[in-house]
């Protein structure tokens, strides 16, 4: 598991289910544990990509700032989801 992998997940996610993924969703599509999903939804929180509203599990998880892809993911995202590719990276500023 690593930052970028959880960050590609929260937006497909977002996209194809029109809200944020529980930390009982994250840990299950990792395999881990929730605790471990909580650390790293705070570790992007840190970084100022994510925000979290709310807490447990009615909390909700906003992507905030500039898209944070790497080449590969930003590569993957558009292949798998083009339209939501189209609307975080294409789009004006």
């Amino acid at each position: 598991m690593d930052a970028h992998r959880l960050y590609r997940f929260l937006v497909t996610f977002h996209h194809t289910q029109g809200r944020s993924p529980s930390y009982h969703e994250i840990a299950e599509e990792f395999g881990i544990v929730v605790s471990s999903a909580s650390y790293w939804v705070k570790r992007l929180e840190q970084e100022g990509v994510l925000t979290r509203v709310g807490q447990g599990a009615r909390g909700s998880i906003f992507l905030t700032g500039e898209l944070w892809l790497s080449p590969e993911a930003g590569r993957e995202l558009k292949q798998l989801y083009p339209e939501a590719y189209r609307f975080l990276v294409e789009r004006e500023p």
